[in-house]
């Protein structure tokens, strides 16, 4: 640290000492509005500085004298004015003209305020390794919010949730190695399965977006806590002029077989002087979806056992509002005051049908059936208000105060709004079967008889030691005898329970404030010195309200008796698979009879409302917990310019994190009785994180960069990973996970080297090379007992034999790649072929880690070797229409480090050593197409395809033979008129 900090020192003297005599400042423009990322130079990049977001420059330091003034960039002709400098110099607005070759190519979509050209220029003159998208860019693909819109860029990994764009990561890094930022500030989490900090950016639609800037490098002066990269969404500001654009479709879900809508209406504009911008906008995506789902449980981490099979089919409806509003106010030149808000609401209505099919004796043998109804509502919103100040020409000051909140609970369902009862709602029945495809075998793991059998096994094909033996992993049949309820001809399903798993979640950063300083030092240096603070809170309330059936004023309530419906199986259910379970998806409840069973039942239920009486309230509590954390953050930095053609970027930033987790513990109060009490627990361990950064740009030519970049940044723990307190669980996956309060974070230092040529306005090509030494990797470990980390005992067996989990660290990892992009428009082909283009990009990423409980070491979980994206498009002033191809490889989940005690040793040995029992996540392939048709110069028709090859979300135990999940979503398409002005 000693060394980093005599380096920037003995960087930034030479350019302090230089002299400073004359400021040149301006701002640049074209017909549509301002101009980011356009190079000022003065005599032949002696001097030189990039123009602001808004548009802006200033050139501090030059000596007095006659020089010539440059303003280059793709895509624009060259601005030259020679300059006689005696003293301050304001050259107003510069207004550049659009190169002839590149008129065809610039204006194939109106008047968007963000457009392609000014991304590349972005790119070009940016001081970190970037990547950006424009609002134009994002709107000629189907991506309708922006995790779909991201995932085109080289190295981004999207997870999807029902087909539709989530949670994204980097380099195929983890997603909690990765940053999402609006506006530059990490937002808050609410969801219901996900704990992470990673933001759920499902309701966030694209529509909001002016640039998205994907950061494969930091600077000091932004947040540390990513690892494998950093996405900010830069939502939309007033515009220069009068803008106004609309769009209206109507669409068709193949799965559902049901319709989709979409609008958005924005509007924005700037008074007569200049001086008092504004903009509003507002979204609203309306579809209704369905998925073919079917999900294996296996019964033991010894062998491959399944345990149950579950049937399930999916149709709801999503509702996604969004809304976003920009105001700005101008006194001067030297002072600027700006406010935005955002805001996303997403409704989610599920309808959900499971036959489970449970060969496990833990559960018995059975046959269930549940009927699920929920609605899941996630409300975001943002507020920020900020400005600029300039005392002087050579000091400038950014501040900003902001407030954000981000809150999921479940709708009214069963019950009115409010009841807390609300949840993920289920109604159970089963009936007892007996199976009759088990594998029996002896003491020796030798085939023989039911009647001398050690143990019995239902096994797929590729696990049997039986030839013939075992179904096809797309053909799982279970083959099984009825057992009678009452008398030998009643094999009717009865009433087990109905159950609401309530959830509450809400995190709120009420306060993040940040300021900025930036000094010119002269013509050769800028110093930027900053700071941040954000306060976080959030709270998870998660339970379970019970309804048995009473037994002393009800006999068996039989689920014959409400004539449930057969599903509607849309074609098939599974089609893709052959329809391998026609008639086998048994009939259900309609929507009503779900939603007042409970109700219409009376006092033939006993309602247990969730609390120490409560069947497994144990398990449930450790799902509940509260948090507080502050972050404190300081950078200090330098832009230098060593000579015309090398810029170096030094400097370093420390943060302050201090996390309090609140969560409970389990007493057995009277073990006879199984009654037990609570004990609150808290955790917390406060941290500093320093980390140094140099970021270097060489320009080889006017169109050739090469960068180098050496930082170090860290991840956080996630607060349910640093919980105390009994276990987390979630209810419907027998998923029980305990938090180490010990856990340390994740840092790592980053090398990143790349090349980029700018062959034209529109073409680019980059390729760059990064490695990551990564220290305390967080993963997820099965654990060999369930005991709490406060040495309070919460023995429990959940039916199916499923062993806790908890968080750990790995010793050393290291993540490591490549990645090339090509941005082409095809120039030189003839006649309308010259229309065409082509953007390719490709990441490989190899990892691997290092821990205890194996003796090879292991790649890193989540992490996706090859990525690849390919769009082909053709434009003319008319047409637009595009093609985008979408893959990545199968990754590792999950470790299975199950152990078990040596008699001999009386020590824990890890079971597997390889990966054959690791949870995988399977390749994906999907494919999008867009067309649109402009005309009237202002109108456009268009029409967006979605997952044409109809590619599943597959999750697999070691192999793909071996599935825990499968999903099919089909196709999904909208067509509609846009209105740009």
């Amino acid at each position: 640290m000693k060394h980093i900090a005599t380096y920037i020192v003995c960087s930034i003297l030479p350019g302090a000492v230089a002299a400073q005599t004359v400021t040149i400042k301006g701002s640049v423009k074209d017909k549509q509005g301002t101009l980011p990322g356009i190079t000022i130079s003065v005599d032949n990049n002696k001097y030189y500085t990039v123009t602001e977001l808004d548009g802006s420059f200033m050139l501090v330091g030059l000596p007095m004298g006659q020089y010539s003034l440059e303003v280059s960039s793709l895509g624009y002709e060259s601005y030259i004015k020679p300059l006689d400098l005696s003293g301050d110099t304001d050259l107003g607005t510069i207004e550049l003209k659009e190169a002839d070759h590149m008129l065809n190519g610039i204006t194939v979509t109106g008047s968007l305020r963000g457009t392609e050209i000014k991304a590349l220029n972005m790119m070009k003159s940016s001081m970190v390794l970037s990547n950006i998208v424009s609002a134009e860019g994002v709107g000629k693909l189907p991506d309708r919010n922006v995790a779909e819109a991201v995932q085109r860029l080289p190295g981004v990994v999207m997870e999807s949730d029902q087909g539709e764009g989530r949670f994204i990561s980097f380099r195929g890094t983890p997603s909690d190695w990765s940053s999402a930022l609006v506006n530059g500030d990490r937002m808050p989490v609410a969801d219901e399965e996900s704990k992470t900090r990673a933001m759920n950016f499902d309701i966030f639609p694209s529509s909001m977006v002016d640039y998205i800037i994907v950061s494969k490098t930091l600077s000091p002066d932004m947040e540390g806590d990513a690892i494998g990269g950093s996405a900010n969404f830069m939502t939309k500001s007033a515009p220069a002029k009068k803008t106004i654009q609309a769009a209206l479709g109507s669409g068709y879900n193949a799965q559902a077989q049901k319709p989709v809508f979409n609008g958005a209406l924005s509007y924005g504009n700037r008074s007569k002087d200049g001086k008092f911008g504004y903009f509003a906008g507002a979204s609203l995506y309306k579809r209704n979806w369905a998925t073919d789902n079917y999900q294996v449980f296996y019964g033991s981490n010894i062998d491959q056992s399944l345990s149950r099979l579950e049937l399930r089919d999916y149709e709801g409806q999503r509702n996604t509002i969004g809304a976003n509003a920009a105001l700005e106010y101008k006194f001067s030149e030297r002072a600027q005051i700006y406010a935005k808000g955002v805001y996303g609401r997403m409704t989610d209505e599920e309808y959900n049908r499971k036959t489970m099919y449970n060969w496990s004796t833990g559960w018995g043998q059975s046959i269930r059936l549940q009927n699920i109804h929920n609605i899941m509502q996630t409300d975001f919103w943002g507020a920020e208000l900020g400005g600029e100040l300039k005392p002087s020409s050579k000091l400038s000051a950014n501040w900003r105060i902001a407030s954000y909140s981000n809150h999921f609970q479940y709708g009214a369902v069963p019950f009115s709004k409010g009841d807390p009862r609300n949840g993920y709602h289920v109604i159970e029945f089963e009936k007892s079967v007996n199976f009759k495809d088990f594998l029996y075998l002896d003491e020796n793991g030798k085939v023989t008889d039911e009647r001398n059998a050690y143990d019995r096994l239902k096994l797929l094909n590729i696990d049997s030691p039986e030839p013939g033996y075992g179904d096809d992993y797309r053909n799982i049949q279970p083959v099984y005898e009825n057992v009678p309820l009452i008398n030998p001809s009643d094999t009717s399903f009865a009433f087990t329970r109905a159950y609401s798993e309530t959830n509450e979640t809400w995190e709120k950063d009420p306060i993040v404030a940040q300021l900025d300083l930036q000094y010119s030092a002269g013509s050769k240096l800028k110093m930027k010195f900053g700071g941040k603070m954000r306060m976080k809170e959030g709270r998870r309330n998660v339970g379970l309200e019970l309804w048995e059936r009473n037994k002393n004023l009800s006999a068996s309530i039989l689920y014959n008796n409400f004539n449930p419906g057969a599903i509607n199986e849309r074609g098939g259910f599974l089609a893709e698979l052959g329809s391998p379970y026609q008639g086998q998806m048994l009939p259900f409840l309609s929507g009503k009879q779900i939603d007042n069973f409970v109700n219409n039942q009376g006092d033939t239920l006993r309602h247990i409302p969730f609390g120490t009486a409560t069947p497994y309230f144990q398990q449930m509590v450790g799902s509940s917990y509260k948090y507080k954390e502050t972050v404190y953050a300081a950078y200090a930095m330098a832009e230098w310019n060593v000579s015309p053609k090398l810029t170096l970027i030094p400097g370093a930033r420390v943060e302050y994190t201090s996390p309090a987790v609140e969560a409970d513990s389990i007493m057995t109060v009277d073990p006879a009785l199984g009654t037990v009490a609570l004990t609150p627990v808290r955790s917390g361990k406060n941290y500093w994180s320093v980390l140094p950064m140099l970021n270097a740009k060489y320009t080889l030519t006017d169109k050739q960069n090469l960068r180098l970049a050496i930082t170090r940044t860290f991840r956080r723990p996630n607060f349910n990973e640093i919980k105390p307190g009994a276990a987390a669980i979630n209810y419907s996956n027998n998923d029980l996970v305990y938090g180490n309060p010990d856990l340390k974070p994740t840092y790592s230092w980053n090398y990143d080297l790349a090349y980029e040529r700018y062959m034209s306005a529109s073409s680019m090509f980059s390729i760059a090379g990064f490695y990551k030494q990564v220290k305390d990797h967080i993963y997820t470990a099965f654990e060999s007992s369930s005991a709490d980390n406060n040495g309070v005992s919460n023995e429990f067996q959940i039916p199916g034999g499923v062993i806790a989990k908890k968080f750990q660290n790995a010793p050393e990892a290291f993540a490591a790649g490549i990645e090339a992009s090509l941005m082409s428009k095809m120039r030189f082909l003839p006649g309308i072929w010259k229309n065409l283009g082509l953007n390719i990009n490709y990441s490989y990423t190899y990892s691997q880690m290092r821990i205890d409980a194996r003796d090879q070491v292991q790649a890193l979980p989540r992490q996706s070797p090859n990525v690849l994206n390919v769009a082909l498009f053709y434009e003319n002033p008319h047409i637009t229409t595009r093609v985008g191809l979408n893959y990545r490889d199968p990754y590792l989940y999950e470790l299975n480090l199950y152990a078990v005690k040596d008699p001999a040793s009386d020590k824990m040995l890890i079971l597997h050593q390889d990966n054959d029992y690791d949870v995988y996540v399977g390749r994906s392939l999907t494919l999008d197409f867009s067309f649109a048709y402009t005309f009237k110069e202002k109108f456009s028709v268009f029409t967006e395809l979605n997952n044409l090859t109809n590619t599943p979300y597959t999750m697999y135990r070691g192999q793909k033979e071996r599935p825990l999940k499968t999903e099919y979503y089909a196709m999904r398409g909208l067509v509609g008129l846009r209105y740009n002005f």
